[in-house]
């Protein structure tokens, strides 16, 4: 999770693969598309790049 929707900004917090997360909402930057939302387990509120949400097939 970042502090803002980009890898300019600070990293707040990283994901593990099937970490519930909340979206509330989305945005484009520079043809990426970022997910604001909450990290259920942690209570962390952040930007998450959308391949994060991809099925890596593991």
């Amino acid at each position: 999770m970042q502090n803002g929707p980009g890898y300019s900004y600070a990293n707040k917090e990283e994901l593990w693969a099937g970490a519930p997360v909340r979206v509330y909402c989305k945005t484009k930057k520079s043809g990426i598309t970022w997910y604001y939302g909450k990290h259920l387990n942690g209570g962390i509120k952040g930007w998450v790049d959308y391949r994060a949400f991809e099925d890596l097939g593991t």
